[in-house]
């Protein structure tokens, strides 16, 4: 494994010595694109090969007017039954196939108003009951709740209690949920070069302890962390078809969905460890000081951004949260 990461480090010593680093992270940015965006076209294709227009049948009266026409003995019947026009229903006739049929009737229309409940509102009983929602926040930055709401909004179920997939709702989330993985991938390839800067430093590079450096340690797992985001974001990139069937279908796709994300928090958290030891390594007290200021402030300020809002990231399901507070 040491051999595999010195080689690791002479390959990329040697890309940071010949390419300057702006010029390296532009490449990487630029590759990155092309690789989404050949995905993205891929997909659009895929997806359009499965759209296809009804075929434009005839109606009974053209077939026999055209039989008749030629001198054949059928004659025209008197009523049509046309492919182009559906009979009509009667009102509330839709909703009723839709019960027969075990299919959810949904009625959620466009809001234009809503009161936030937030959890300073609500008292120190319900911020205790959501203090796994507060470490979601400061910790994962609300990342795993976001999936796990946008997944639970996407399942309907039946009368007969079973789950099924909302179509129209799943293709609002894959969209929703492309983009960010495509974001996080910009990002990772930010903190491959930013790695790659950091190691070839002279005083990182010239260690005396080498590989068993600190800061150069906590930077191989940056990079590490940040090419296995990469390589699991383009795996679920556009995520395949789900249906709770159980908890554990659940909770296993939630974890799937968020790990290119938590990856790519891992990598930055070994990043910073890097740039603190390496600081505290030359008693840079400075930069330390400073460091611990900034920590404090992002912390105060996603604990008070959680104490004050209400999640509403997850595509579409304020109607039915604004209709369950509503009857409640």
């Amino acid at each position: 494994m040491l051999g595999i990461l010195d080689q690791l480090r002479k390959f990329l010593l040697s890309t940071a010595k010949r390419y300057s680093p702006v010029r390296l992270l532009q490449y990487l940015i630029a590759l990155c694109r092309a690789v989404f965006r050949k995905c993205k076209v891929r997909c659009n294709d895929h997806d359009s090969s499965h759209e296809s227009s009804p075929p434009k049948t005839l109606s009974i009266t053209e077939g026999k007017e055209s039989y008749s026409h030629e001198g054949s003995p059928y004659v025209a019947v008197s009523h049509t039954i046309s492919g182009s026009q559906a009979p009509t229903q009667p009102q509330g006739s839709s909703s009723a196939a839709a019960m027969e049929e075990g299919r959810p009737q949904t009625n959620e229309a466009p809001l234009s108003e809503y009161r936030c409940k937030a959890p300073l509102k609500k008292g120190w009983q319900y911020m205790w009951a959501k203090s796994p929602s507060l470490f979601n926040m400061v910790f994962l930055l609300d990342h795993p709740g976001f999936i796990q709401r946008s997944l639970a909004d996407t399942q309907t179920k039946n009368k007969n209690r079973e789950c099924s997939t909302d179509v129209e709702k799943w293709r609002r989330f894959s969209g929703t949920y492309g983009e960010d993985i495509g974001n996080v991938s910009l990002l990772d390839t930010v903190l491959l070069a930013a790695n790659v800067s950091f190691l070839a430093i002279q005083s990182v590079d010239s260690a005396p302890e080498g590989l068993s450096y600190l800061p150069q340690r906590f930077s191989y797992l940056s990079l590490l962390a940040a090419l296995a985001s990469i390589v699991m974001g383009s795996s679920v990139r556009s995520p395949r078809l789900f249906t709770n069937y159980g908890s554990w279908y659940f909770v296993t796709m939630t974890l799937i969905l968020g790990f290119p994300f938590e990856l790519f928090l891992y990598s930055i958290l070994f990043f910073l460890l890097a740039l603190l030891s390496h600081c505290a390594k030359h008693e840079a007290v400075v930069q330390l000081v400073f460091a611990g200021i900034f920590g404090l402030l992002v912390l105060l300020c996603l604990v008070s951004y959680w104490l004050i809002t209400e999640p509403c990231n997850d595509v579409d399901s304020l109607p039915r949260r604004h209709q369950t507070t509503h009857h409640s």
